[in-house]
């Protein structure tokens, strides 16, 4: 099996490289990548896996800018304001009434009576040839 992790910063990346070779994981069995967004892949027995996602997991909480990771977020509960009831079992927005909200070209300026003349003489030149 693979355990592959993101981290936040290539420091936390040699931190977990250099603690998964001291616990006895072999070079042969850690795969680091650099390039992009620093991640980690481990190949690694089904019985060592807890253990290798509890120093991972470590490792990251000591860095104040990995954790949460960046994938971790995205896991997190979402916490939206519950919406609260009116007396007769309807629910009402938390927030005020609804607002719109539009947009419109603006308007061409009207034409002067000049260009209003050669508008009006080039459609009729165009009604005659037609």
């Amino acid at each position: 099996m693979y355990y592959t992790h993101y981290f936040a910063n290539r420091e936390s990346l040699a931190r977990a490289r250099a603690w998964l070779s001291r616990v006895g994981f072999g070079v042969e069995s850690i795969e680091a990548h650099t390039d992009g967004i620093p991640r980690i892949t481990v190949a690694v027995d089904p019985t060592h896996w807890s253990g290798v996602e509890m120093l991972i997991s470590a490792i990251e909480r000591s860095d104040p800018c990995g954790w949460p990771g960046y994938w971790d977020v995205a896991n997190l509960p979402h916490v939206y304001p519950a919406p609260f009831e009116t007396g007769e079992g309807q629910v009402k927005s938390p927030h005020g009434g609804s607002t719109a909200i539009g947009w419109h070209p603006a308007d061409r300026p009207s034409a002067t009576a000049q260009e209003q003349e050669l508008i009006d003489s080039e459609s009729s030149v165009r009604e005659r040839w037609s």
